[in-house]
């Protein structure tokens, strides 16, 4: 085979080259045509031009940010890239837009025959409208060993229309491909993207395929806007092609660029992202670039080659400027070298035999009929013509992102290891302010079993002076036997009620704020009895919640404890608690009011830090009101707050529907 590259101007000149090179006796030839001007009519003409010149000839095109011509890049120019073969067959095949009944992939697959004698596939596509990512991964369903290659077309960065055609159509918002029937044909793709990347990790939030509408639950355009600048963000599609994202798919690095901004500031891009990806933005790294740009041509000419094919993203040339011709010089040395810049690369990797779209990045590819065309790579690189500012910047800014990153990285570590550490803190908190807890309770039951006790004591003694006198009968005897046996059974009830109490239920249950409360005040009876405490209940709620039933009666206990503290400090007389329930704008709600005359308002938002206290070293731990907090909205999913009343201090605890996400203790 061999390639002929022609900068077109007009059809005379292109009679006169074909003649020159004796082309047109050729009997299997393809011409790639890459058109810098986004004009229907210019390209319907051009390809007349072509098909009057060389009538057999088989024609794919696109149009471009840029053409490759060895090592020239041409602006607004067309190229034509004309490929004889000898034993080759060459065939395209072209689709229009898609429908609803039939997908642009399907429909241009299902026209390709005899499949297995496909060693190579060159496509074009429209470079806004079709999905690049789904478009390429098709091929992988239709003959994973095929060999892939091409680009999105481009209209220097317009975004605006791009097109695609062969020699048979003109094809809008389409798909063109040509397929090189040769199972012998030895082909080689090769790429270079470095493009590193810069910032802090970033995570999709919400995205549809390669529509992206939050970045860390933020606009994705408005993302662009606060890490790069208000400027950025305004010029958007154009600058997000060279800032692109760059995901991590298994060792693989692939950027993807922005296409479209919609209204609603989400971006289209040129390939899939998917909700809960982990992205950085990306920078074009020059010095690697160049590092790379030899590497590429010494693993090429390993193989036979008669032509270099390259399809090379449009934000290389921006970043890269004059200096993208020293990329391109390596290669140029080896074959006749052509191409053009894109809006997205599709690049075939002959390992996994899987298709990538890809952005930001060079892919090449090498073709030959010839088995012994090998060619010796003698490139000497010009230095002089390398920007050092350029490439010193990229080195600057690539160790940087890569020290704050390590930073990053450990500084995640840490703060992890610390919420580890406050999590076990608080879980011995809890246990230090059960055992202060248990205290109170002891207490409690002995307050509680006083009274049962004595009646046991005091009829006990009645039965003995009977039994001693001999004055006993059967039914006084069997009624005070009943009445031992409901005071055993109230003393039983309490022992339940306290070891209930200090369970743990490891899973959320459905119960209600008053069930809750009763069984506290249960334990709360005797003591408050003993302090001469009324204790008011209103219940207006009575609706069902899924929590923790002990952790919350440990919240209630405590608030009441609190407030029989407070009345006893300051030896208010007629001492009162209201514990009422009720629903608040559709929370659900209790609070625990006393009138013990408030708290001081200099101290009032402090009373929920932990070891917080004013009662006397001896008599208080600071805990309790901490815990109560950590319970209801750590544990419950809940709040808790205080205010002061006419009264004295009300605390509330309010729950929101749906309550509780099933959380483990």
């Amino acid at each position: 085979m061999k390639t002929y590259n022609l900068k077109y101007t007009n059809q005379k000149e292109l009679v006169n080259f074909v003649q020159d090179n004796h082309i047109d006796i050729e009997p299997n030839i393809l011409v790639q045509v890459f058109v810098g001007y986004s004009d229907k009519n210019y390209i319907l003409d051009l390809i007349e031009d072509i098909k009057s010149a060389l009538p057999t000839a088989k024609i794919i095109g696109a149009t471009n940010d840029g053409s490759i011509m060895d090592t020239k890049v041409l602006h607004r120019k067309t190229l034509l890239c004309i490929s004889v073969f000898k034993q080759t067959t060459i065939k395209t095949f072209f689709t229009h837009k898609t429908t609803k009944k039939c997908k642009a992939t399907e429909k241009l697959l299902s026209q390709i025959k005899n499949k297995d004698e496909i060693k190579l596939i060159i496509t074009f596509t429209d470079g806004l409208t079709i999905n690049g990512e789904k478009y390429i991964k098709a091929f992988e369903d239709f003959e994973s060993k095929i060999i892939i290659a091409g680009g999105l077309a481009g209209d220097n960065a317009e975004f605006i229309q791009t097109y695609v055609f062969t020699e048979k159509a003109f094809v809008e918002n389409g798909c063109a491909l040509v397929a090189f029937y040769n199972k012998d044909l030895i082909v080689h793709s090769d790429y270079n993207f470095a493009w590193d990347k810069i910032g802090k990790t970033l995570t999709i939030t919400k995205a549809n395929n390669n529509v992206v509408y939050t970045i860390d639950d933020i606009p994705a355009a408005k993302v662009y806007g606060k890490y790069l600048g208000s400027d950025i963000e305004k010029q958007l599609p154009a600058t997000g092609i060279e800032f692109p994202l760059i995901i991590q798919k298994n060792d693989f690095s692939i950027a993807r660029a922005v296409i479209a901004k919609n209204d609603d500031d989400s971006l289209v891009f040129a390939g899939n992202l998917k909700t809960g990806d982990k992205v950085h933005f990306g920078f074009g790294n020059v010095e690697t670039i160049m590092q790379n740009k030899t590497k590429i041509a010494q693993r090429i000419q390993k193989y036979p080659i008669e032509s270099i094919f390259v399809y090379s993203c449009m934000a290389r040339k921006r970043l890269l400027k004059k200096n993208i011709q020293d990329e391109l010089a390596p290669l140029a040395t080896l074959a006749p070298l052509s191409g053009f810049f894109t809006y997205g690369e599709l690049y075939h990797n002959s390992l996994t035999n899987t298709n990538e779209l890809l952005n930001e990045t060079m892919t090449v590819v090498a073709i030959s009929e010839d088995k012994t065309s090998f060619k010796k790579f003698n490139f000497v690189e010009d230095k002089s013509k390398t920007s050092q500012t350029i490439k010193a910047l990229s080195h600057l800014i690539s160790v940087t992102s890569s020290e704050l990153q390590t930073l990053n990285e450990e500084l995640e570590k840490k703060v992890a290891q610390q919420v580890d550490v406050v999590k076990k803190q608080q879980k011995q908190l809890i246990v230090q302010a059960k055992h202060a807890t248990m205290g109170e309770m002891l207490s409690m039951i002995a307050h509680q079993w006083r009274q049962p006790l004595a009646a046991i004591n005091s009829t006990t003694n009645t039965l003995n002076i009977k039994i001693l006198t001999d004055m006993i009968d059967e039914d006084f005897f069997s009624s005070r036997l009943q009445r031992i046996d409901e005071n055993v059974k109230f003393l039983s009830d309490t022992i339940d009620n306290f070891r209930n109490f200090f369970k743990t239920h490891k899973e959320m249950i459905e119960t209600s704020l008053e069930n809750i409360i009763e069984r506290a005040i249960n334990l709360l009876k005797a003591t408050l009895e003993n302090n001469d405490i009324e204790l008011e209940t209103n219940y207006n709620s009575f609706k069902k919640i899924v929590t923790y039933p002990n952790e919350l009666e440990q919240v209630v206990l405590n608030l009441v404890k609190n407030a029989e503290d407070v009345m006893k400090e300051k030896h208010i007389k007629n001492k009162k608690i209201i514990i009422q329930t009720f629903i608040d704008n559709k929370d659900i709600c209790f609070s625990v009011e006393d009138n013990g005359g408030g708290i001081d308002e200099k101290i009032i938002e402090r009373i929920f830090e932990p070891y917080f206290t004013t009662k006397a070293k001896l008599d208080g731990t600071g805990l309790g009101l901490y815990m109560s907090k950590i319970i209801v909205e750590e544990h419950c999913s809940g709040t808790i707050s205080v205010i002061n009343t006419s009264m004295g201090a009300k605390f509330t605890v309010r729950f929101t529907p749906p309550i509780i996400n099933q959380k483990r203790l």
